[in-house]
């Protein structure tokens, strides 16, 4: 690990930055360096505007993608080499803001129903009727439901800021048939851990089986609910 390597990530550990960022940011300064073949702090105000423009014209990135090389690239360079500004400029398209296309109540029951495994048809559920998304749905554990209130507990939700959500009677007598015998075998410590795992693979290739899946269905339920689905 090279030195500069080295000092980002400690820049964005004390930050709090999450894996993801921290995989991002370094990738896009990784290309920086390969495509010049130099190492980025060597690199001139000049180079680094002509490489946004390579971005958005050769390599044809969407406007997020390139904003996303620019977040990282300008943390490294006044974060990280300490430099007193960075005066490259991106200007991209503006992105097209398009009216998403709904499911119908009839096609997300299908789609729940299309799990015949208990687990899948749980997890979708459990996602579909509170509006989360797919990372805070599998990192539940038992002492985040509240049944007395009614409240499900959700952590690190996004910008890891903590939140309670309502859960529904029908969804927590759900649940609460389902705990037990998920956990019947588990030692007594295991009632902290994830109640569903990491989310697996055949829960896509279920909806992708219903006869009503569309392209989108994949998505986290949590957009669907907050257009008033639910």
């Amino acid at each position: 690990m090279t030195p500069l390597r080295k000092a980002m990530i400690e820049a964005m550990q004390v930050r709090g930055f999450s894996v993801r960022t921290h995989a991002s940011y370094l990738s896009a300064v990784t290309d920086l360096a390969c495509y010049y073949h130099r190492p980025p702090d060597k690199l001139t105000n000049e180079q680094l505007q002509a490489y946004f423009l390579y971005l958005a014209t050769d390599r044809a990135l969407s406007g997020s993608s390139c904003r996303l090389y620019l977040n990282a690239i300008r943390f490294f360079y006044l974060q990280v080499l300490q430099w007193s500004e960075f005066a490259v400029q991106l200007q991209v398209p503006k992105k097209a803001q398009r009216i998403p296309e709904l499911l119908t109540r009839n096609e997300v029951t299908r789609i729940i129903l299309a799990c015949a495994n208990g687990k899948h048809w749980m997890l979708l559920t459990t996602c579909y009727g509170c509006g989360l998304r797919v990372s805070e749905v599998v990192a539940l554990k038992v002492r985040h439901i509240d049944g007395e209130r009614h409240l499900l507990r959700v952590e690190p939700g996004k910008g890891a800021k903590d939140r309670h959500v309502l859960i529904s009677q029908t969804l927590l007598n759900s649940l609460r048939r389902y705990i037990p015998a998920r956990l019947a075998a588990a030692r007594p410590s295991a009632v902290d851990q994830s109640i569903f795992g990491q989310p697996p693979r055949l829960i896509q290739r279920r909806i992708c089986a219903c006869d009503c899946y569309r392209p989108y269905v994949s998505v986290s339920m949590n957009r669907w609910r907050r257009k008033g689905i639910a």
